[in-house]
């Protein structure tokens, strides 16, 4: 699906709120949970479980009638948002949610954690991906836990009302599959307080050398038993990019953003050995996208100096 029929650039995940008419999909690549992953594989590096475990959970859910939700750990730019855009080019009845914005459905003319069924057929077995949940459950105790009830009655897989007033319809999620994506970074506040001088804890200070694990977002007691166990699937840890991982996926074709930046301005680019490097040591406190930013701000001052070239030295 190219950037003309989404409506906003690839990168952009705002949630369409028009349901897509066409939901056909190309049936070879969902034949097999490798099949699958053999398409993943070819978009996405690494992230193998997150990749695999997907992979078998889609193909279930079409073949199998399963539900699945998910619970995905990792920090910004680490690929969790990647697999859904990807999966979205090829399986339309796909839905990715910012629940950053969002607000209690009780909150009227609000951003409601249920529009993200609007942009889905919930009747042919669709994925929706619910970003950035953590921060719409820690915006303050009696909010976040209005929140938190939402998403609950989400994963159970319950009938919930979508729409507004007049237009409200009754919905069944029992078919409709959950990602909840987060990196549980205000985590990393409360990890700061117990690195010290005296701290027998080896972290550093810094955000970007402080690494969330499952154990931490378990311990925190942000995520209810109830909630937890609705996660059927499994909780995934991505782990995060680091400069050497960067500099793979610059140089390789099948994943690296240059790639995708020549398609999208018909032009070939080359990046410099010094640059490469630039890149791959800013990797830890901004991720992969951080990288295409970078990559798209050289492209627009080497456009605007002459428009017309064919080839880009960065």
């Amino acid at each position: 699906m190219d950037d003309n029929n989404r409506g906003h650039p690839w990168w952009d995940d705002r949630v369409e709120l028009t349901k897509t008419t066409d939901m056909s999909f190309d049936e070879s690549i969902f034949a097999t949970p490798k099949s699958i992953y053999n398409y993943f594989d070819s978009r996405i590096y690494g992230c193998e479980e997150y990749k695999k475990k997907m992979s078998v959970a889609i193909w279930s859910s079409l073949h199998r009638n399963t539900k699945s939700n998910f619970l995905v750990i990792g920090e910004s730019g680490c690929g969790k948002t990647e697999l859904a855009r990807v999966l979205k080019e090829v399986y339309p009845n796909t839905a990715i949610f910012d629940a950053s914005n969002a607000s209690p459905k009780a909150f009227k003319g609000n951003n409601s954690l249920s529009d993200c069924l609007l942009s889905v057929d919930t009747t042919q077995k669709p994925w929706i991906f619910i970003d950035e949940f953590d921060k719409c459950i820690l915006k303050g105790s009696s909010v976040g836990s209005m929140m938190a009830n939402e998403i609950l009655k989400l994963a159970e897989g319950a009938q919930i009302y979508v729409g507004e007033d007049k237009q409200r319809k009754l919905v069944d999620t029992s078919l409709v599959n959950f990602v909840f994506l987060g990196s549980f970074s205000e985590l990393k506040k409360n990890r700061k307080k117990d690195i010290g001088f005296c701290s027998s804890n080896n972290y550093k200070s810094e955000d970007s050398s402080i690494t969330i694990t499952k154990a931490d977002v378990l311990a925190s007691g942000i995520l209810s038993n109830e909630f937890l166990g609705r996660i059927n699937s499994g909780i995934i840890l991505l782990p995060s990019m680091s400069p050497e991982t960067v500099r793979e996926i610059l140089n390789d074709n099948r994943y690296s953003p240059v790639t995708r930046l020549e398609k999208q301005y018909g032009i070939s680019i080359s990046i410099h050995p010094n640059h490469i490097e630039e890149l791959a040591n800013m990797t830890p406190e901004y991720g992969v996208r951080g990288i295409y930013s970078a990559l798209q701000e050289r492209i627009c001052n080497a456009l605007f100096e002459n428009s017309e070239t064919t080839t880009i030295e960065l």
